[in-house]
C-alpha cells in the first residue's frame, strides 16, 4: 500500500511538473509574440521587421542579390477616423493589413509600424520586382472596402508608397530611405511610388521618383 501511495504521489508530481513547464513556455511564447507583433493587426511590429531586414541583408552578399523595403501610408485615412470613428478606423487597418498580405508572396514579410503606416520586405528586388508589386499594392487598395457590423457602409482610401533597395546600407539606413521616398511621394500627389535615389544635385538623402 505505501508502495503504492508513493508510486501515485509521484506520478501526480511529474505531471504537476509537466505541466508547469509547459505553462511557462506557452506564457514565454505568448510574451515574445506580444512584444514583437502589432496587437491591432497581428502583423509584425517595427522591432521585428528590423530584425527580419537585418537578417535579409546578412544573406543577400552576393553582386547580383537585393533586397526592397517598401513604406506604406493611407492616403485619406484621417477621414474615415473622423467621419466614421476610431473603430472603423481600425476595421479599415485590418482590412488593409489582410489586402496587401494577398498581394505578396511567401518570401515578403508585411508589418505594421504604427498608426496607418506599414512595412513591407521584399527578399528578392531584381528584375523591377518592387515597382511592379507596389503597383499591385496601389490598385489593391484603391478597391473599395466595406466596413461596418453586416459590411453596412462603403470606404475608399488610397496609399502612396516609399522604396528602398539594398544593400549597401544597414536595416535602420533602408527603413530611413523608404521613408524619405514615401514623402516624396506624397509631396508629389498620393496615389503613386517613389524610388529612392541619390539626386543629382547632390544630396543623398533627396529621393527621385521613377
Amino acid at each position: 500500500m505505501l508502495s503504492a501511495l508513493l508510486a501515485a504521489f509521484m506520478h501526480v508530481l511529474a505531471r504537476s511538473r509537466r505541466y508547469a513547464l509547459d505553462l511557462v513556455a506557452r506564457k514565454t511564447e505568448q510574451l515574445r509574440y506580444q512584444a514583437t507583433h502589432d496587437a491591432l493587426t497581428g502583423l509584425p511590429n517595427r522591432a521585428l521587421i528590423l530584425e527580419q531586414v537585418g537578417q535579409a541583408l546578412d544573406d543577400c552578399q552576393q553582386p547580383d542579390t537585393a533586397i526592397a523595403i517598401m513604406f506604406l501610408d493611407l492616403d485619406g485615412f484621417k477621414n474615415v477616423n473622423d467621419t466614421f470613428g476610431h473603430a472603423a478606423g481600425d476595421r479599415l487597418l485590418r482590412a488593409v493589413a489582410q489586402r496587401v498580405t494577398g498581394v505578396l508572396r511567401d518570401e515578403s514579410t508585411v508589418g505594421r509600424l504604427g498608426g496607418d503606416e506599414f512595412v513591407i520586405l521584399l527578399r528578392d528586388a531584381r528584375d523591377g520586382r518592387p515597382e511592379t508589386v507596389a503597383t499591385r499594392i496601389i490598385q489593391a487598395v484603391q478597391e473599395p472596402f466595406m466596413l461596418g457590423d453586416d459590411r453596412a457602409y462603403e470606404v475608399r482610401v488610397g496609399t502612396s508608397i516609399g522604396i528602398a533597395t539594398g544593400p549597401p546600407g544597414s536595416a535602420d539606413e533602408l527603413l530611413r530611405d523608404a521613408d524619405l521616398a514615401l514623402y516624396q511621394a506624397k509631396k508629389a500627389g498620393k496615389g503613386r511610388y517613389v524610388m529612392f535615389a541619390p539626386a543629382v544635385s547632390g544630396h543623398a538623402d533627396t529621393p527621385i521618383a521613377r
